[in-house]
């Protein structure tokens, strides 16, 4: 890798530094609570960003304060969104390192600019305008312009900080989406080198690779996709009202991702049992039933 790879590579950082922070700097985290912080730090940069462009204001010096009031915010609420995962912090199977190891031919070939498209006329040519124009801008020559821009709001903040080469984010999203899926393989009770191996298989794709390696924003509607799969696998076990929010919210930034996200957020809102309906109780409750039960 040349100088320019290894600095498109080096501007990317803040974005898993930003989710190991908010996960608690630790070695023995579950990979959903990874995906899930992920989801969050971008999904704050979208929300963010879009308020920004909206007014004309997307500068270096927003962008930065709107990431400090999100981190300063969520240690202020104790990480809610994050350390209410109901899992068991363990040590990652031998079966991660190929998932490292995929990850890491990833990063470099999303590094280096592709053979046979130019990015910067093609998917980031409208986040490129944005940025440039602080602004949403209306471009008669640019097919995306058009469509939902959700994905294209994130790049454009990351692209007003300096960043050249988004490309590297885009990979780190699609490693989120496989911690996303080792997590949901969890939740379905795979042990934890089933795990490992759900998320090894998933990032060996060819065409999760063709993804990762570019600017799309595929990897960002898996990554919530998944994200809101995995709440709405929460609310059928044990409903609360932060795994229904967060049904709501993952599903409304698919929809904001790509047309199909739309399809997407109205099945995840049909995957949420309706009041009344039959959802297991939560597993303290359980446990504290059975506990009295036994000592009747």
């Amino acid at each position: 890798m040349n100088a320019d790879a290894l600095g498109a590579v080096a501007t990317s950082l803040p974005l898993p530094v930003a989710v190991l922070a908010l996960t608690g700097w630790t070695g023995r985290i579950e990979p959903a609570r990874l995906a899930r912080a992920a989801g969050l730090v971008l999904g704050w940069t979208q929300v963010g960003a879009m308020g920004l462009l909206a007014t004309g204001l997307l500068t270096p010096a927003a962008v930065w304060t709107w990431w400090a009031l999100g981190l300063v915010g969520f240690f202020a609420l104790r990480r809610p969104a994050v350390a209410l995962d109901n899992t068991v912090r363990e040590p990652f199977p031998a079966g991660w390192a190929l998932v490292a190891l995929a990850a890491a031919v990833l990063l470099a070939l999303a590094a280096v600019p592709p053979w046979y498209r130019d990015e910067m006329v093609y998917h980031l040519a409208l986040p490129q305008q944005f940025a440039a124009a602080h602004a949403y801008i209306r471009p008669d020559d640019n097919i995306f312009a058009s469509f939902p821009l959700g994905w294209e709001t994130i790049v454009s903040a990351a692209m007003s900080v300096g960043v050249t080469n988004p490309r590297p984010i885009g990979a780190w999203v699609m490693i989120a989406d496989a911690l996303a899926v080792a997590g949901i393989a969890g939740q379905l009770g795979a042990p934890r080198g089933g795990r490992a191996a759900a998320a090894a298989t998933f990032l060996l794709l060819p065409t999760v690779v063709e993804f990762g390696a570019s600017a799309y924003v595929e990897p960002w509607l898996v990554l919530v996709s998944l994200l809101g799969f995995a709440a709405a696998l929460r609310c059928r076990e044990h409903a609360t009202p932060l795994d229904a929010l967060e049904v709501g919210a993952w599903g409304g930034l698919a929809a904001s991702a790509k047309y199909p996200g739309m399809v997407i957020a109205l099945g995840l809102v049909l995957a949420v049992p309706s009041t009344g309906s039959r959802a297991r109780p939560a597993p303290a409750d359980a446990d504290a039933r059975h506990t009295s039960r036994r000592h009747r």
